[in-house]
């Protein structure tokens, strides 16, 4: 586990990732600031975000009301007492696609490398990669290798980087939340897992093992269906057939599923539990700045991702 964590920790985020953190989500934008050198979280700010404001989403504009979102984004810096320009940023899943790509061998240039995946995701979605950004990760398999990547519109993104930007802030780095999860799971655990992260409008499932990223899905949530704990049976309907689908389809089997739940869903763990089959645990973290669990949950990503 110690690897996959170590790899992703420097995906999205070299170099180094700012100390101060934020996160944008359908409902709500949270902010840490972290401080290195006393290792521990010096501020944390949770603030919603009004009905409306933003509509995430892959091929549309995400930010409806961009006044909103900017004071938002102004009165969490200001909570923060952020004093560093730049910050990093962790966008809804809803927003990107992720695409798994196996190839039988990469070129080790970077450059050669990235034309080679570019070309094979050209073959894959039917999408002009002059108004995308790409990131990606590569892995070893026993057969040879797995390029994660990950696209958002350049457009898309760059609603979000503004309005950090009218607060006189760059945001360095962009990455999703799910996969900053690991940072938060204990490195003597089992190595094969899945993350069962619930938003308020979708699910993310997200398995790796020590080798690399093994499956991403995002899978959204009706608003009838996301109201409070009554997503729940939908949530462990999907997590039984990742699970079975990573089996049959991948020779991966999960040890142990790791939930974070951002609607403070007080059943979830015990909801899946009794489908899974292995160990369901929540993910969390231990900090005295923090208190409560629906606190612990909103900020969790942020806090694997600066830990």
């Amino acid at each position: 586990m110690a690897g996959i964590r170590e790899r992703w920790n420097r995906f999205f985020t070299e170099p180094i990732a700012p100390p101060t953190a934020f996160q944008i989500s359908r409902g709500f934008l949270c902010g840490v600031r972290h401080s290195r050198k006393e290792r521990r979280i010096a501020a944390h700010v949770i603030r919603p975000l009004p009905p409306g404001a933003l509509n995430p989403g892959f091929d549309r504009p995400n930010v409806v009301d961009a006044p909103a979102l900017e004071a938002a984004v102004r009165d969490a810096v200001r909570r923060l007492g952020a004093a560093e320009m730049m910050v990093s940023l962790l966008i809804p899943e809803t927003a990107v696609k992720t695409v798994l790509l196996a190839f039988d061998a990469l070129p080790s240039a970077d450059e050669e490398r990235e034309s080679v995946v570019r070309w094979k995701l050209a073959k894959t979605l039917p999408l002009k990669f002059s108004d995308l950004r790409l990131s990606f990760d590569v892995s070893k398999t026993n057969g040879g290798k797995r390029a994660f990547c990950v696209l958002a519109l350049e457009s898309v993104v760059r609603e979000y980087e503004e309005a950090f930007a009218k607060t006189g802030l760059r945001v360095r780095a962009v990455g999703l939340p799910t996969p900053h999860l690991l940072g938060l799971l204990p490195e003597s655990g089992p190595t094969e897992v899945l993350i069962a992260n619930v938003e308020e409008d979708h699910l993310s499932l997200f398995a790796a093992g020590d080798g690399g990223p093994v499956l991403f899905r995002v899978k959204g949530f009706t608003p009838a269906s996301a109201a409070g704990g009554e997503g729940w049976p939908l949530v462990a309907a999907e997590v039984v057939n990742t699970i079975h689908f990573l089996e049959d389809r991948e020779n991966f089997r999960v040890k142990a599923i790791w939930v974070r739940d951002a609607r403070g869903a007080p059943s979830a763990v015990e909801a899946l539990a009794a489908r899974a089959g292995c160990p369901v645990r929540p993910v969390g973290f231990a900090s005295p700045a923090v208190a409560g669990p629906r606190e612990q949950a909103l900020l969790a990503p942020l806090i694997g991702q600066v830990s």
